[in-house]
C-alpha cells in the first residue's frame, strides 16, 4: 500500500507463503538455488476474479501450472494478456510473451520466433547486459541495456517487464516500452533484492 500498490483484490489463502533461495555473486549476478511456491501451487482463479483481471490494461501471467487455462479464459474476456515465458509454459493467446533464454544473440532470436510460431502476437526477449530484443512477425526491434554498477541482477528482468508494460498497455510504441523497460532494469540493479527495502534492522524495531 505504501507503495501506492492496491490490495483492492489481494487473496489469502491457507497455507505457506511462496520462497526463493538466491544467492548473489560479487559481480551482482545472482543464481536461483531453491523454490517453493507454497500456496500459490494449488491457486486457480475464479470466473469472478478473470473478470477482475480482464477489466485491467494488461493482464500478466507469472508462474502458475494452469497458464494455459487462465490464457484462454483471458482471451475470452477481451483482456490483453502477457506472460513471463520462463517460469510459466505456452504461448497460444499472448499479446506478450516475454522470453529470457540467455545472451546469445542466436538464442534470443530463436526463442522470438518460437513464441511466434506457438501463437504470441509479439515476443520480446531480454539478453541480460546485451539488452533485448522484438519481434512481430515481421519487424525487428533491438533494445541496448543501459550502463550500471550492477549490485544485484535480482528483479532485474521482472522490472523490464513492468517496465514495457507500462508503457505498452497504454498504447505506447514496442520501441518506447523497450526503452521503458531498459530503464527499470537499471534501476534494479542499483540495489539488493528485487526492490528496494528499508535495512532488515530497522524493519525489525519497526515491526
Amino acid at each position: 500500500v505504501a507503495r501506492g500498490v492496491s490490495v483492492a483484490h489481494l487473496l489469502e489463502i491457507p497455507g505457506t507463503t511462496s520462497t526463493s533461495q538466491v544467492t548473489v555473486a560479487p559481480n551482482g549476478e545472482r543464481h536461483l538455488s531453491g523454490e517453493d511456491f507454497g500456496a500459490c501451487a494449488d491457486y486457480r482463479p475464479t470466473a469472478a476474479e478473470l473478470d477482475a483481471m480482464a477489466a485491467r490494461g494488461v493482464v500478466h501471467i507469472g508462474w502458475t501450472p494452469f497458464a494455459a487455462e487462465i490464457r484462454a479464459e483471458l482471451r475470452k474476456r477481451g483482456a490483453l494478456v502477457s506472460q513471463d515465458c520462463a517460469v510459466a509454459e505456452g504461448f497460444d493467446n499472448l499479446d506478450v510473451a516475454f522470453c529470457s533464454p540467455g545472451e546469445e544473440e542466436q538464442a534470443a532470436r530463436e526463442a522470438a520466433v518460437a513464441a511466434l510460431a506457438g501463437g504470441a502476437r509479439l515476443a520480446v526477449v531480454t539478453r541480460g547486459a546485451q539488452g533485448s530484443i522484438a519481434f512481430d512477425g515481421t519487424r525487428w526491434g533491438t533494445q541496448k541495456a543501459l550502463p550500471v554498477d550492477v549490485v544485484d541482477t535480482t528483479g532485474a528482468g521482472d522490472s523490464f517487464i513492468a517496465g514495457f508494460l507500462s508503457v505498452w498497455g497504454q498504447g505506447g510504441s514496442v520501441e518506447g516500452s523497450m526503452a521503458a523497460g531498459a530503464a527499470a532494469a537499471a534501476q534494479t540493479c542499483h540495489h539488493r533484492g528485487g526492490f528496494r527495502q528499508a535495512p532488515l534492522e530497522r524493519m525489525e524495531r519497526s515491526g
